[in-house]
């Protein structure tokens, strides 16, 4: 119901999370698509890099805007594995396409992973020491 009007509207929540895993997709996609290319050699890595950082900060807020706590833990997760690097091994490279499948999988489902799968699956996820940038 309208406050103003009195009358229902045609606003719905869940048309917002709708909104909010197409969007996700279209960000997993555009990640999946610089994987590739840096899989392939045809990027350097720093500028898909600043975009990787990009796309899990957005992933972050934003899985917590839409009550998909989920997305916002495998993002932060990303966030911390990514921190400090300068450049992308090979093995950076898989590390960052396991966090991509997991939120793949989740944006996927169109639904929160719930507890303990979510512990679960970030157990399994990579990690870099502190300092353990290359560069």
């Amino acid at each position: 119901m309208s406050i103003r009007s009195g009358k229902s509207s045609d606003f719905r929540p869940s048309d917002i999370q709708g909104d909010f895993f197409d969007h996700s997709e279209d960000q997993i996609a555009e990640a999946a698509t610089l994987l590739d290319r840096l899989e392939r050699g045809e990027d350097d890595g720093v500028a898909a890099l600043a975009e990787f950082r990009r796309i899990a900060h957005s992933l972050k807020g934003r899985g917590t805007m839409f009550e998909v706590p989920s997305v916002s833990a495998v993002a932060a997760k990303l966030d911390d594995f990514m921190a400090g690097l300068l450049r992308l091994s090979t093995e950076d490279v898989a590390g960052l396409r396991r966090y991509f499948d997991l939120l793949d999988t989740i944006i996927d489902s169109r639904r929160d992973l719930p507890e303990p799968a979510l512990s679960q699956h970030l157990a399994k996820l990579p990690t870099r020491r502190p300092g353990d940038s290359k560069g």
